[in-house]
This record gives C-alpha cells, structure tokens and sequence, in this order.
C-alpha cells in the first residue's frame, strides 16, 4: 500500500526515467513533516526519496522557520540536511493564524 509522504507544486515538471528524476521548476511550494516548504527548482529522486536543491529554500513549521542556501530532504529516513547557511527562527508558541487566533 502507497502512503503520501510528501505533496509538491511547481510551475513546470520534467520527468527524467533514465535517472528516476522529477524535476520541479519555477516556484515550488509543498508539504512534508508538517512543514511548508518554498523553494525554486527542486528536483526529486523517486528511487531513493530525495529531495534536493541548490536555490534558496524556506521550511515553515507552526513553532519555527528555517532558510537555507542548499538542502537535501531524506524522506525515506525522515531527514533534511541544509548547507550553504542557515537561518533561523524559533518561536516560543505557534504562529497566530490570519484570523489572529
């Protein structure tokens, strides 16, 4: 049985069969691990479930957001690996939706 891991929208895709490549171009925004994620041209390797890009990208979680200048998401075993510089915000409760509640 399929479980979704992992949702991605992006303004153009190109599958690449030879190499199990999906990729993303133009701005990208999906959701895994109960973040957003806000990126430019991700690509997506279906054979091992990686996520990766060398463009700035944003994670956004209710309790913090992370940039980083490159990234790597695991998500097989669940992990991200950003390099390139980082930077943070961590905040002391969840996010106030629009509606300020």
């Amino acid at each position: 049985e399929h479980k979704k891991i992992a949702d991605l929208r992006a303004n153009n895709a190109i599958i690449q069969k030879s190499t199990k490549n999906v990729f993303l171009s133009g701005t990208t925004v999906g959701h895994t691990f109960d973040m957003t994620i806000r990126g430019q041209d991700i690509s997506y390797n279906y054979s091992n479930q990686m996520l990766t890009t060398n463009k700035e990208i944003c994670y956004e979680h209710q309790l913090f957001s992370l940039v980083a200048k490159k990234s790597c998401v695991d998500l097989k075993n669940s992990k991200i690996l950003m390099s390139g510089g980082v930077r943070s915000e961590i905040l002391n409760r969840p996010a106030s939706n629009s509606n300020g509640n």
